[in-house]
C-alpha cells in the first residue's frame, strides 16, 4: 500500500464521509489507514441529520412579511441614520404607547374599595 491516496480514493472517501460514514468504515472499505482517510476528509463532515434540518427550515410568511416591513422603513433624519436611532415605530416608547397600559395597582385598589363600600351599603 502506498503512502498517499489516489485522487479517486480521495473522491470516494469524501463522498462516503458526506454520507455519514465513519473514518473507520471508509478506511476498511478502501483498505487504507484511518490517518490517511482522516486527513483526506477534513472539512467534509456534514452529517445527515444536520443536512435534513437545513433543508427542513421554513420561515413563516408572517415573519418574512415583518422582515420586509422593517427593511422598508427609512430613518427619520440623517442624524437618526448616523446615530443608529430606532426606525419609526420601533422604539421602546412607541411600542409601549401602542399597547394599552394595564391599570395601576392603586387604581385597582381604589376601585375595589369603592365596590366593597357600595356592596356594604346595599346589604345594610
Amino acid at each position: 500500500m502506498g503512502a498517499s491516496l489516489t485522487p479517486d480514493e480521495i473522491h470516494t472517501a469524501r463522498l462516503m464521509r458526506r454520507e455519514c460514514k465513519t473514518v473507520e468504515e471508509i478506511a476498511r472499505h478502501l483498505g487504507r489507514s484511518r490517518t490517511l482517510i482522516g486527513e483526506a476528509c477534513k472539512g467534509f463532515t456534514l452529517n445527515r441529520m444536520m443536512q435534513q434540518q437545513i433543508e427542513s427550515v421554513k420561515i413563516p410568511e408572517h415573519v418574512q412579511a415583518e422582515r420586509e416591513r422593517r427593511l422598508s422603513l427609512q430613518p427619520r433624519n440623517l442624524t437618526a441614520a448616523i446615530a443608529g436611532d430606532p426606525l419609526p415605530g420601533m422604539s421602546a416608547l412607541e411600542q409601549r404607547q401602542r399597547r394599552k397600559p394595564p391599570p395601576s395597582s392603586r387604581v385597582r385598589a381604589k376601585f375595589i374599595s369603592q365596590k366593597s363600600r357600595t356592596m356594604n351599603r346595599m346589604t345594610d
